[in-house]
């Protein structure tokens, strides 16, 4: 059922924070068991859409739906959420239980993300799903991570408000907030649109642009990124951003407003200009992970295939590409095993001659930047065509 991937997250904070609770440290492992189920729950999910043609419904408490699409997402947030939480446990020294509930609320902020089929829950769960992201970027309380966790704070505040106003609109037009009132209501437009519905499709896409960390909202993701630690960048880079911003952005383009021309037009230029200026600033960074945060390709060219002529089949394996490859070179970029030396993180200069002394993870960092050039057989070409 679609209400597991709410409920056993949310059951397992509520457990972990009884007042009389004795071990503390069991947080990170209610996530290790978490994250195998969520893999197991959307394996069979994907399993029964095979088989039926149908997605998984569910009304408990909500209305819930899960498509094969959606179940890989569910699969892959389980597994990164599972890989960042085993190495926390040498990364994460202090605050772990607060790292591991942060964690469980992200897991389920996401979940209820991919889910969801109406825009007020949609912008629900995108605020739980940003709320752990503040929490976890400034988890080790320093001054780097705090200054980060503000700036997203700020702009996450900015579409919030864009996001609810958006909403207050399609609901005086509409009536109702599902995916399939409002996409009826869009149809019987006929591409008409009133300044009203105008206004509501322009501020929803600004507010998930921000999410997104699209060009011209981008100036909060590198210092969010290189700010927090590294499990937390991982999970930011590798699923938050991907889920919260461009997936929400690709469902309310193709399931709400259907498609629209102009819109795919403007979601095209968006996204190359982001290429464009993430390159441009990553050529700049003299650290690593600062370089790395950048909005670069791998991150919004899939923005580019909002185009109406692109098939749907063409869009999702994009983004099945870019969801999953970043995210495991991440894994060796930004979670260095314990034999990488301390500084290999900070600036290229610091590197020195550690690749000559540690040629076994140097070819792991190599093969973390292959996938970043698609290189074969690292990227998926077959998606890209």
């Amino acid at each position: 059922m679609p209400i597991l991937f709410i409920g056993i997250p949310l059951l397992a904070v509520v457990v972990l924070n009884i007042p009389s609770w004795g071990d503390r440290r069991s947080a990170l492992w209610a996530v290790m068991a978490a994250a195998p189920i969520q893999v197991a729950l959307a394996a069979w999910d994907a399993y029964c859409c095979l088989r039926t043609g149908m997605p998984v419904q569910s009304s408990f408490f909500g209305d819930f739906s899960v498509d094969l699409f959606s179940a890989v997402v569910l699969c892959i947030i389980g597994l990164i959420s599972g890989v960042t939480v085993i190495v926390a446990h040498s990364n994460i020294q202090k605050s772990r239980f607060s790292f591991g509930n942060a964690m469980l609320l992200l897991m389920m902020g996401m979940n209820g993300v991919v889910m969801v089929r109406d825009v007020f829950s949609l912008y629900v769960f995108i605020e739980v799903t940003s709320t752990a992201s503040f929490l976890l970027i400034a988890i080790n309380k320093k001054r780097d991570g705090l200054e980060g966790a503000f700036k997203y704070y700020i702009m996450s505040a900015i579409a919030t408000v864009l996001m609810l106003l958006s909403i207050v609109f399609l609901f005086a037009l509409v009536g109702d907030t599902s995916f399939q009132s409002i996409a009826a209501y869009v149809a019987a437009c006929g591409g008409q649109y009133s300044p009203t519905l105008l206004t509501a499709l322009i501020l929803f896409t600004v507010a998930l642009c921000i999410k997104s960390g699209v060009v011209p909202f981008h100036t909060w993701v590198p210092d969010a990124h290189s700010s927090a630690p590294g499990p937390v960048s991982v999970m930011l880079a590798g699923v938050v951003i991907k889920v919260s911003g461009v997936y929400a952005l690709m469902r309310i383009y193709r399931d709400v407003f259907l498609c629209n021309a102009d819109l795919g037009r403007v979601l095209t230029v968006l996204g190359l200009v982001s290429i464009v200026v993430g390159a441009l600033g990553a050529l700049g960074q003299s650290d690593i992970k600062r370089m790395l945060a950048f909005p670069a390709s791998a991150r919004s060219d899939t923005l580019c295939w909002a185009r109406p002529q692109a098939p749907p089949l063409a869009l999702w394996a994009r983004f099945s590409t870019f969801l999953t490859m970043p995210p495991l070179s991440l894994c060796c970029l930004w979670i260095p095993p314990p034999s990488f030396p301390k500084p290999v993180l900070g600036t290229w200069t610091k590197w020195g001659a550690w690749p000559r002394r540690c040629p076994s993870p140097a070819l792991a960092v190599f093969w973390a930047f292959c996938p970043w050039q698609a290189f074969r057989p690292f990227r998926a070409f077959g998606a890209s065509y």
